[in-house]
């Protein structure tokens, strides 16, 4: 039990932190950060909050697909991501019983590669990641990985 309220203890910081944000006032660094991973990895990519029941864009947007519009929690690779302060990894989601029935992965975007690093700030909360996608699988990239971490710290540090 004390375990469960923990958690719970955890989540409402961690919503209490995004709701504390003046995300009009970060827009422009949300897209400026985005633009980065962009132009390194030649791939998709965005910031994704997670909140309580759904992810949504930070950033104005990945390159011209729709990947990350407001997707649920419980099927948001985003959310997964934010489980842990390591890269989280997806080579190819349609190989992955997690997200094999992903509405992003069965559907016309074809998404089968995320990598996201969750942002984390101060105090330790969660809040989102900085993610990349493609619609072939990739094989781990250390220098990619380091590369999204460091934007995602960027991120909380602004």
């Amino acid at each position: 039990m004390a375990e469960k309220d923990a958690a719970s203890l955890a989540e409402a910081e961690r919503l209490a932190a995004i709701g504390g944000l003046e995300l009009s006032e970060l827009g422009a660094m949300f897209d400026r950060v985005a633009r980065l991973a962009r132009a390194y990895s030649k791939l998709e990519a965005d910031v994704v909050l997670v909140g309580a029941e759904r992810t949504w864009r930070a950033s104005a947007g990945g390159g011209g697909g729709e990947w990350g519009h407001d997707v649920p929690v419980g099927v948001s690779l985003a959310a997964t991501a934010i489980s842990s302060d390591e890269v989280f990894w997806v080579e190819d989601a349609s190989a992955d019983p997690r997200f094999a029935a992903h509405p992003h992965v069965t559907g016309p975007q074809g998404l089968r590669f995320f990598a996201g690093a969750p942002i984390r700030l101060a105090g330790g909360e969660r809040i989102g990641v900085v993610c990349v996608v493609d619609a072939r699988p990739r094989a781990y990239d250390p220098d990619l990985a380091a590369y999204l971490a460091d934007l995602a710290a960027i991120v909380a540090n602004e």
